[in-house]
């Protein structure tokens, strides 16, 4: 059962490393965003596990995430997924305008996030059952996040899945 947490975060990793919006949200800090961006650097930006306070301060906006087992229910248990959007104090507005957004650039990550896991049309919530199993994920709660320099949102979503290897 304890599997499943590894495979759900090298799915939501792939999801979010697919997105254009994050990538380009994410990327665009950096003087690689226009030239080809590698993969490696975008690891640096969307980390499968939760914010660790580093020796030397961060620079930039960042996803985190992780994921738990929160319930069991019979054969159905309960998937709990938490991300955090955080940015630093000096990249917390953008220097573009981006169409139909608000906010800061992690209200704006966390809003790309959302999009993906708690999609909008009928044809893309089923591929999301596909990924996920039985449910697609619910928003159960947001926190404020401040540490240091570091300022943003904690969103924690929670699924059921069967309680057998997705």
């Amino acid at each position: 059962m304890l599997k499943e947490l590894g495979k759900y975060k090298e799915q939501l990793l792939s999801l979010f490393k697919s997105d254009k919006n994050i990538r380009r949200l994410l990327l665009s800090q950096t003087t690689s965003a226009d030239t080809g961006t590698t993969e490696t650097e975008l690891d640096s930006y969307i980390v499968p596990h939760l914010y660790v306070k580093p020796s030397t301060p961060l620079n930039g906006c960042y996803l985190y995430f992780d994921t738990a087992v929160s319930g069991m229910d019979g054969a159905v248990k309960t998937m709990q997924i938490t991300l955090q959007t955080i940015c630093s104090a000096d990249q917390l507005t953008l220097t573009e305008d981006i169409p139909d957004t608000y906010g800061l650039r992690y209200d704006i990550l966390a809003d790309y996030v959302s999009s993906i896991l708690c999609p909008a049309t009928k044809e893309e919530a089923r591929n999301r059952l596909k990924q996920f199993g039985i449910g697609i994920p619910s928003l159960q709660k947001t926190e404020h996040f401040t540490e240091d320099n570091m300022f943003g949102h904690v969103l924690i979503y929670t699924l059921p899945a069967f309680g057998r290897s997705v």
